[in-house]
């Protein structure tokens, strides 16, 4: 009796393992960096071990949170943001995906992006933009540049002066 009893509970087990499904998303982490009205992109891939349906959804905050989803309640349009990925995907092995984002202003951005079954198993990553004026690169490179030569100016001359005494 106890023998059909073991043989029972580990089938079962066997049994619900036979069913999990096994997602992943890499990278953990994207960072993106660019000027207004730029469309910036990242390649990310979704894994799975089996055919499976993923819908996309992706969620923002004001400020960086802890690890959970707690408090990326903010929708991208609220903030001025449009964000570009394929909002469902037939996945059966392994996919890259481009997810790409555009502001309409400046600033810091943190939010969540995430894919879901109907079963309710899913996967995401958390995104981090920043967003500079249009030219801002162009404009710090030049007073960092015009300071250097300054720098170089001014030694120089004090070279070119001791000389002269």
């Amino acid at each position: 009796m106890r023998f059909v009893v073991f043989f029972i509970l580990v089938l079962l087990i066997f049994i619900s393992n036979a069913g999990a499904l096994r997602l992943s998303l890499s990278p953990s982490h994207v960072s993106f960096l660019g000027e207004v009205d730029e469309k910036i992109c990242e390649e990310i891939v979704v894994a799975s071990d089996k055919e499976i349906v993923l819908y996309g959804d992706d969620k923002w905050a004001l400020g960086r949170l802890g690890d959970g989803l707690r408090g990326y309640d903010l929708n991208h349009d609220s903030l001025g943001l449009e964000v570009i990925y394929p909002k469902e995907i037939y996945l059966s092995g392994e996919r890259n995906i481009n997810f790409c984002v555009k502001s309409k202003s400046a600033g810091k951005f943190y939010g969540a992006f995430i894919y879901k079954s109907d079963s309710g198993i899913g996967i995401g990553n958390f995104v981090e933009v920043e967003i500079m004026e249009k030219n801002n690169f162009m404009i710090e490179s030049m007073i960092l540049g015009n300071s250097f030569l300054l720098l170089i100016l001014f030694v120089l001359s004090l070279f070119i002066t001791d000389e002269r005494i």
